[in-house]
């Protein structure tokens, strides 16, 4: 069964766009949001809540922003040891927008309130005395321009800083403060798309902090981003335009500020396909989401137009910093009632410390409003896999409108652990339009390792099962053989009464029989029916043709050639065979590849293919890109009479 999932929610007065839990998870969420410019009556906020308690939220500190600027459209956060540094992007007004003066790069010093124990304080039921709070303080420190001035006014007023993100925030063992963390931000609405990577230990990034300045390819907007930390120093960023996905390096020395080395553009890793015509006329599918899970792999979400609608998609990616294109280990498709996606975060539960084995827990929101909990595992380096996604639980009708934020608190696994202690939990928040947040307390188990230190899991509802399946198994695989074999003895009898004077023997009723039999014309009419693509033509193309970009075929130097006797009419058969010199193949003005037949060409031989076994529809026409064609003419012209 799903875990006992409690959550509390609050109501505030302004629409929440953004949110960002303390680094170190110390119980704390800032949100902000707001009517942007000129929308009176609703303000521009960022506010500060006390999430530690699973049955309430509380407001503990906030800060009115001007109503003459933006609303606060990203927020991210650098701990301190009083609280945090947040970072926003809020745009400045219109006007300062159309003279080039947007300071849309925000921080604010975030100090978090101090319990302390009054003399008129109360005493609690156990006697104890409660702790009073001084409210916690939200001030501004600073605000900056670092994108580059859009060239006209249009284009000044519509670009604002759509996606903030930082590096992870990590404590190591015997350390008391953080690692040094590098960000990245990304333009929205913007004629010039850009990305910039900045130094995120200083609270005013000048130009001498600025890292990189990235323009994607064809002024592509930035869907997401994301940033990894493999080593000390050593990043990782990947971004996801609509149909492309990449990845970069950099090396960066905080102290001196400044890169170490050249830094190179991202190289593109994968590019949605385009999908084919005949198959899918709905349109190029899009990516949402990207975030890391490990160095070596990326999780995507992506949203696919269907003609039943539109659904979203989980895809794994392994990938490869050194270059090369990344390949896709596994999928997760969602059922058309979630919709769309529009909102997505991962969170990584503690590693095993021999094997790095963990799991993952992932978040989706979708337009139907609810919210779908997920985890995956990870087998470690050694063994480099992925178990399947599982799906914890469903949170339905999280908020009465659109949902704008999903973010998982980041997981620290206690300092100590001890079978008395208290179970730990994981932070789920999501914002709304509609003026609430929602932040659900999510129950950990725990499970023991090679080292006796407790590995930190999410229960799948599959394992409440275990039990169950391990007694049902046997009874299902008995009554299997008997419903198979009740069907083979009715059969013999069936035969041996049509073929002697047997007494009929009726061992299934003729309710079950009657449908039975239409489903066996049925499977009959459809073998007939059906065209089972033969592996010939496929497997000449898999050993002249490299598997991978930059790999070497089996076969280099030949190539494949279809070709169609002319003696043949429309239904003969047609001769693929390997043909050693491929120089041949392009001196001869009769052979000519896939890619340079034309329209009706294709059509001609696509039928031919099908009619004589070699390729069936479903395979698409990727297989046959590369393919030599040959004796067409003889054929075009009957497929014209007809």
């Amino acid at each position: 069964m799903a875990p006992q999932i409690s959550y509390a929610k609050a109501t505030l007065n302004y629409p929440l766009y953004s949110a960002a839990f303390d680094p170190y998870n110390r119980g704390y969420l800032l949100v902000g949001g707001g009517g942007g410019e000129g929308r009176s009556g609703v303000p521009n906020k960022i506010t500060l809540l006390d999430v530690s308690s699973r049955s309430a939220i509380e407001e503990v500190g906030e800060i009115d922003l001007p109503r003459t600027e933006d609303s606060v459209n990203t927020l991210a956060n650098l701990g301190t040891s009083a609280g945090v540094i947040a970072l926003a992007g809020i745009n400045s007004s219109t006007e300062d927008c159309k003279r080039g003066q947007n300071e849309h790069f925000r921080t604010y010093s975030v100090v978090y309130p101090e319990p302390k124990t009054g003399k008129g304080s109360k005493k609690n039921a156990n006697g104890a005395q409660d702790e009073k709070q001084t409210p916690g303080k939200i001030e501004p420190l600073s605000k900056c321009r670092v994108f580059s001035t859009q060239k006209d006014d249009r284009a000044r007023v519509d670009a604002y800083q759509r996606i903030l993100r930082l590096s992870p925030a990590t404590i190591k063992p015997g350390k008391h403060h953080g690692n040094k963390r590098i960000g990245a931000i990304a333009t929205g609405l913007a004629k010039e798309s850009e990305l910039v990577v900045f130094n995120g230990t200083v609270t005013r990034p000048d130009e001498k902090d600025i890292i990189r300045r990235i323009t994607p390819p064809k002024a592509a907007e930035v869907i997401d981003m994301d940033i990894a930390e493999p080593d000390d120093g050593y990043f990782l960023l990947t971004y996801a335009t609509d149909g492309e996905v990449f990845l970069g390096e950099i090396a960066y020395d905080f102290t001196k500020r400044k890169a170490k080395g050249k830094l190179s553009d991202p190289h593109k890793i994968f590019s949605m396909p385009f999908p084919d015509v005949f198959e899918s006329p709905t349109g190029r599918s899009k990516f949402r989401f990207v975030r890391f899970l490990t160095a070596d792999h990326l999780l995507l979400l992506q949203n696919h137009i269907t003609s039943n609608g539109k659904v979203c998609e989980l895809v794994i990616m392994k990938v490869y910093p050194s270059g090369g294109p990344g390949d896709i280990l596994l999928r997760k498709r969602f059922s058309k009632r979630l919709g769309p996606s529009v909102g997505m975060d991962v969170c990584a539960l503690d590693a095993d410390e021999t094997t790095g084995a963990r799991q993952f827990a992932v978040a989706v929101a979708g337009q139907d409003r609810s919210i779908v909990v997920l985890t995956v595992d990870y087998s470690g380096k050694k063994t480099d896999q992925f178990g399947p996604f599982r799906t914890v639980t469903t949170i339905k009708d999280v908020h009465a409108h659109t949902i704008t934020k999903v973010v998982f608190s980041p997981f620290i696994p206690p300092a100590k652990y001890t079978a008395a202690s208290s179970k730990p939990f994981l932070f789920l928040a999501s914002t709304s339009i509609s003026h609430t947040v929602s932040v659900e307390h999510i129950p950990l188990t725990t499970t023991t390792t090679s080292t006796d230190t407790p590995r930190h899991l999410l229960s799948p509802p599959q394992s409440a099962l275990t039990a169950l399946s391990a007694i049902s198994s046997p009874l299902i695989y008995l009554a299997a053989f008997l419903l198979v074999s009740t069907i083979v003895l009715q059969s013999f009898f069936d035969y041996r009464t049509a073929t002697s004077n047997s007494p009929a023997v009726q061992l299934i009723p003729n309710a079950i029989r009657q449908p039975l039999s239409h489903l066996r014309d049925a499977f009959s009419q459809m073998n007939a029916a059906r065209q089972q693509p033969t592996p010939k033509l496929r497997e000449l193309r898999q050993r002249v043709l490299p598997a991978k970009p930059h790999s070497t075929p089996l076969e280099p130097g030949k190539a494949v050639l279809v070709t169609a006797p002319e003696t043949e009419g429309m239904g003969g058969k047609l001769l693929a065979e390997l043909h050693h010199d491929e120089a041949v193949l392009h001196a001869d003005p009769g052979a000519r590849r896939w890619e340079e037949l034309s329209k009706r060409e294709q059509e001609s031989w696509k039928g031919r293919l099908v009619r004589a076994g070699e390729w069936a529809v479903e395979e698409g026409e990727t297989v046959l890109k590369g393919v030599f064609f040959s004796g067409l003419a003889g054929f075009v012209g009957e497929a014209a009479r007809e």
